[in-house]
């Protein structure tokens, strides 16, 4: 199989997309594939950019102009045996309502090409263990290896997007016996599926772009999705710089196990520094469980529940009658004592496991929600319940 991987994933209008080559043949097909035409028509109306490599033309670094619009793309790389698929996101640092986080850092902690990652060492134990690597480059395309006990891998799980009908991929994330593979990607799509059929106006970034605190002074309402587990001091200094403590932006968390364990990004390699990143960080005089209200506990991991609403007058809960039995679930993020760092804090909904939907204010506004579960947009786009709870969500915030 011919593969593929890019090191970096944002792209501006007319930047090169410098796609590495891993050839195992010389008769390849480049496709460039729209997920937003996917949601809205087919695969093959989707397909905006064919390129054809052989013998004569097959260079270690092929160079794709990104003039395309803003959103998600795939690249399908395809030779005579198999396909290989990664993704890249165009964003041309338009101002827009709201901006979704892709969560690039947990899929590498995940991506055992190598035979490792930050959970195994398929060469020496079949024992999970966060001390398996310390160092995982971020070079490397994203393909789980020969075994897929522990997950699906970022290539594999595209695959899946294009050519499963789109309810059994449905199917697939609400069967707990596959929940390991729906915690990156296929469970992350489900929140682009919906913002690309609502035709909610948004950009996206990668982890790597909130390493840099000028490329947050465009977004306004950042989302956080499904399982953004591995952060960097930076990002969360630059979170809590340019959007906690700024008038008029917000954070929305739409996931749980955020930010548990933390990373350094150097020198292209995601180097793993703690796997509880609740510590002080002086920068700022502030912790993670402090910025987000809700914090990852193990003590409930792979259990599910009901998010049980507190007050169904609430405007958040317009058209929503009761939440569905994986909505708090798979990881879970329990409250912590109320911080100085909101005015207020609403308890929106809790559940058996521990789990709470939250909203903070500051600045006399709606500054954050979060709903401190992994499994909470499983069934977004097949519960009317669960879609016009985003939906409130996204208007509030407006």
């Amino acid at each position: 199989m011919t593969k593929g991987f890019i090191t970096k994933y944002k792209y501006m209008l007319y930047d090169n997309i410098d796609l590495n080559m891993i050839y195992t043949d010389f008769n390849v097909i480049l496709k460039i594939i729209s997920f937003k035409k996917y949601i809205n028509g087919n695969l093959n109306d989707s397909i905006i950019k064919t390129i054809k490599l052989t013998n004569y033309n097959c260079e270690p670094i092929i160079h794709i102009i990104n003039e395309f619009e803003d959103g998600l793309y795939f690249i399908n790389i395809k030779d005579t045996t198999e396909d290989f698929y990664l993704y890249f996101i165009s964003n041309n640092n338009t101002n827009k309502k709201f901006t979704v986080l892709l969560n690039t850092n947990t899929h590498h902690a995940y991506n055992t090409f190598l035979g490792m990652c930050y959970y195994r060492n398929y060469y020496n134990s079949s024992v999970w263990d966060t001390t398996s690597t310390k160092i995982m480059p971020l070079n490397l395309p994203l393909q789980s290896c020969v075994d897929k006990e522990l997950n699906m891998g970022i290539s594999e799980q595209i695959k899946k997007i294009l050519f499963t009908d789109i309810y059994n991929c449905y199917e697939f994330l609400m069967d707990k016996n596959n929940i390991k593979n729906s915690h990156l990607l296929l469970g992350e799509i489900q929140l682009y599926i919906y913002l690309y059929k609502e035709n909610i106006d948004f950009n996206i970034v990668s982890d790597l772009d909130l390493e840099d605190s000028s490329n947050i002074d465009n977004i306004n309402n950042l989302i956080l999705n499904t399982h953004p587990e591995y952060w960097s001091k930076i990002q969360i200094i630059n979170i809590y710089n340019n959007i906690i403590n700024v008038h008029n932006k917000s954070l929305i968390i739409l996931g749980g196990n955020v930010c548990y364990r933390e990373v350094l990004i150097k020198n292209n390699n995601m180097i793993y520094i703690s796997g509880k990143f609740d510590k002080h960080i002086k920068e700022i005089n502030k912790s993670v469980p402090e910025i987000l209200g809700l914090f990852y506990t193990p003590e409930y991991g792979n259990q599910f529940d009901n998010f049980y609403i507190c007050d169904k007058t609430h405007k958040l809960f317009d058209n929503v009658e009761s939440f569905g039995n994986m909505s708090c679930g798979y990881e879970i993020d329990k409250l912590i004592i109320n911080s100085d760092i909101y005015e207020k804090r609403e308890i929106l909904a809790n559940s058996k496991l521990n789990g709470n939907i939250i909203l903070c204010y500051k600045f006399e506004k709606p500054k954050m929600l979060n709903v401190g579960s992994v499994s909470f947009l499983y069934d977004l786009n097949i519960n009317k319940n669960t879609s016009s709870f985003v939906k409130n969500v996204l208007n509030f915030f407006k």
